[in-house]
């Protein structure tokens, strides 16, 4: 099953009681900041 940002920013935003716009701006930097730990390349 997959899920796009904005599915899952929705879902977040219902089940945590928050605004969409929210739950957008923080799957975003979730997302940024992952990136950022696995283009490190640590272990």
């Amino acid at each position: 099953m997959a899920v796009n940002k904005k599915e899952f920013a929705d879902r977040m935003a219902e089940n945590g009681g928050i605004t969409k716009r929210a739950a957008f701006q923080a799957v975003g930097l979730f997302i940024d900041t992952l990136m950022d730990y696995l283009g490190e390349d640590e272990k």
